[in-house]
């Protein structure tokens, strides 16, 4: 007998997105809510914005590590500004792209007529640890790139948190 396991929707996305076939049928599933699993895009934006406070979360924590992990702290502030501006993407039911670039999906948000004023800078500070930072050799972040990561991430996670309300 096989047992049931309840999905999430980003896992059903990950599902279906790697089979062609189904590609399209991602959003009738959310939309008719066949079988058990209906899923709306606020439902989605907010499971986003959750993953993306984990990651700030866990970078505050990792603070209080000796020694401080500062390629993970800065590369958990990177993965928080991310999923904070996927989840306006969700939202608005715009496909999520597989991209790290902050500043390219500022302009996907920017399509929906969403400006992330003034972040400019953090976008840019932040996407310097998007994946190599955590892979040898690199240089290593400093104490000041940590702050500086962790304030940025926090001022990109509260505007998004403004935008969805």
């Amino acid at each position: 007998m096989k047992r049931q396991v309840p999905m999430t929707y980003s896992y059903m996305k990950r599902v279906i997105s790697t089979n062609v076939e189904y590609s399209g049928a991602l959003s009738s599933i959310r939309s008719q809510g066949r079988g058990c699993f209906s899923m709306t895009v606020r439902d989605l934006a907010n499971e986003w914005i959750d993953f993306a406070g984990r990651d700030i979360e866990s970078a505050r924590f990792l603070l209080g590590m000796r020694p401080i992990p500062r390629e993970i702290i800065c590369f958990h502030c990177q993965q928080c500004a991310e999923k904070a501006i996927k989840s306006i993407l969700a939202f608005w039911d715009l496909e999520i792209p597989r991209i790290h670039a902050l500043a390219e999906l500022a302009s996907l948000v920017n399509s929906v007529k969403i400006v992330l004023i003034g972040l400019d800078a953090e976008l840019a500070n932040l996407t310097q640890f998007s994946a190599n930072i955590r892979y040898p050799p690199q240089k290593a972040p400093t104490d000041d790139d940590v702050h500086s990561a962790i304030a940025a991430a926090e001022r990109v996670f509260s505007a998004v948190k403004t935008i969805l309300g």
